[in-house]
C-alpha cells in the first residue's frame, strides 16, 4: 500500500488510559508520529511524564540494589 503524503490530519481528542482525562493530539503531533512510524500517544502529557519519572526511578533503584549485591 502506498502512502499518501497529501493527507491532512485533523487534531484528535483522546481519553488518557491512566487518568481518563481527555487530551488533544494536534495535527502536527499526529503528522510527527505518522512520519516516524510511531503509535499515537494513549496517555496525556502529565501521565507520560509521571510514567517516565517512575521508570527512571525504578532503574536507578535497580542499579543501586544490583551494586549492593556484588
Amino acid at each position: 500500500m502506498e502512502r499518501n503524503d497529501n493527507i491532512e490530519l485533523l487534531p484528535r481528542i483522546v481519553e488518557c488510559v491512566n487518568c481518563g482525562e481527555p487530551f488533544v493530539i494536534s495535527s502536527g503531533e499526529r503528522e510527527f508520529y505518522l512520519k516516524k512510524y510511531l503509535k499515537e500517544p494513549v496517555r496525556c502529557s502529565a501521565c507520560r511524564k509521571r510514567r517516565k519519572a517512575a521508570k527512571i526511578a525504578a532503574n536507578v533503584h535497580k542499579s543501586h540494589s544490583e551494586g549492593a549485591e556484588k
